[in-house]
């Protein structure tokens, strides 16, 4: 390297190390807070809030994946005793199974128990144990695609709740014990973040999307506004007013159904939304959860994952998708099978030896029974031909006479030369020469051929 580019180089260094230090006190160092959303816990369990709220108020909620519970439940009393406390549960008095002191939650199960899990759950209920069930399954594209045997027994059933515009259009006639207003919620000037402001979550803020809410009066005095966001609604058969003790209305229709069977009591919901994480927290979610689970000793909350298969919901969703995906792959399967099968081997194209034609001619007379005397016939015509080299008065002779020529030069017996070349006359031609005389003579011919 010369000394001007050594130069050239050490100044060029210089240069980008002033720059980077200039840039970096010019660096203006910004401190922000990103929201890395719900830990693990909740993200895992929807009900994790209302599991920890109703533990304060001394009350046991068990979540439980699934209904395999329900296929030993029974009515008997010994379930009613408290079985050891499990170690890290977090409550107290956990059991394996529900008694008949206990509420049974199933939330967004409709249509996922079959008949014979539904007619033990209601014997449990009639026993005295308390049943919740929604009329929401988020795993069905429609409601009315698989029946729900329980809401089927008490004529309940659900119903596309759309918003009426006059709460006077709601017929009170045919809802008994109405409780129905219209609640804006608005959002309080406390939980109004500014720009630029990093406040501490607040479950509050989750309340501005709840899309609609039920009013109702408990205890006679006790006013709740309940957040449901549920966009569906509940209804029942006419002439089943009087076995519902209790129901109420919003603007989309039946929220709330009541009845008793048996011991036990039925409680029909339009879902159970306003008990999550995101939504307990608003208005009177919590305390209306705490109002339904009334003296029961424990909450079970039974998480429906009966959900159908991925082809199922596949096609449910994206049909269309399924088609073309479908012919894709007919199609695909016909191109390569084509592509890729069995190749038929191409002959070559260069000109045929001699010997291959007079095998080719060999086997095609072997194969076909009446030309082997024409084999036999050439064999000794190339025999005579010799004979006529070494004698050229060899046709002039007789038939014994060439005979004995034959067997003279090919020192062979005369009786195998009157066998091997007999006259081949019509009459021996007709006749079906065998394999094994065939052999017998083609083997001494060449003898004699050979011996000439």
């Amino acid at each position: 390297m010369s000394k001007a580019r050594r130069i050239a180089l050490i100044a060029f260094l210089c240069l980008s190390i002033i720059g980077i230090i200039l840039v970096y006190f010019k660096l203006e160092w910004v401190e922000k807070k990103t929201d890395l959303g719900p830990v693990i816990e909740v993200q895992q369990q929807d009900y994790l809030a209302a599991q920890r709220f109703l533990k304060l108020i001394a009350k046991s909620l068990y979540i439980e994946q699934g209904y395999t519970s329900l296929d030993t439940l029974s009515s008997s009393d010994n379930l009613s005793q408290k079985d050891p406390i499990q170690e890290g549960s977090g409550y107290e008095n956990t059991r394996t199974l529900p008694s008949s002191n206990d509420l049974i939650v199933i939330p967004d199960g409709y249509g996922a128990l079959s008949e014979l899990r539904s007619n033990k759950l209601l014997d449990w209920v009639s026993a005295g144990g308390s049943l919740i069930v929604t009329a929401s399954n988020p795993y069905l594209s429609s409601i009315d695609q698989r029946p729900d045997f329980i809401f089927e027994n008490f004529g309940v059933f659900p119903v596309n709740g759309e918003k009426l515009e006059v709460e006077g259009e709601i017929d009170d006639k045919k809802k008994k014990g109405l409780v129905s207003s219209d609640v804006h919620l608005t959002e309080s000037p406390e939980n109004q973040l500014e720009e630029g402001s990093y406040e501490r979550w607040n479950p509050q803020q989750n309340c501005r999307y709840l899309e609609d809410t039920l009013s109702l009066t408990v205890y006679g005095e006790v006013n709740l506004s309940i957040g449901l966001n549920a966009g569906n609604a509940l209804n029942f058969e006419e002439g089943k007013e009087d076995d519902f003790f209790f129901w109420s209305s919003n603007q989309r229709g039946i929220q709330i159904i009541q009845a008793y069977y048996g011991e036990g009591m039925v409680t029909f919901l339009s879902g159970t939304n306003a008990w999550k994480n995101d939504y307990i927290a608003c208005l009177d979610n919590a305390y209306f959860l705490r109002f339904l689970t009334g003296s029961t000793e424990q909450v079970w909350f039974l998480v429906n994952q009966d959900n159908p298969s991925l082809i199922s919901l596949a096609w449910n969703n994206f049909p269309y998708f399924i088609v073309v995906l479908f012919i894709f792959i007919v199609l695909l399967v016909w191109h390569f099978g084509q592509r890729f099968g069995t190749i038929k081997p191409q002959k070559p194209l260069n000109r045929r030896q001699i010997l291959e034609h007079i095998d080719a001619s060999s086997l095609f007379l072997w194969r076909h029974k009446t030309s082997r005397w024409l084999l036999v016939e050439t064999v000794q015509q190339s025999i005579r031909k010799k004979m006529k080299l070494r004698n050229a008065n060899f046709d002039a002779k007789t038939i014994a006479q060439q005979f004995e020529m034959i067997a003279q030069s090919a020192q062979l017996p005369i009786d195998e030369i009157k066998v091997s070349m007999v006259e081949l006359t019509d009459k021996l031609k007709s006749q079906a020469l065998t394999e094994q005389n065939f052999i017998v003579l083609m083997k001494s011919l060449k003898r004699i051929e050979g011996k000439l």
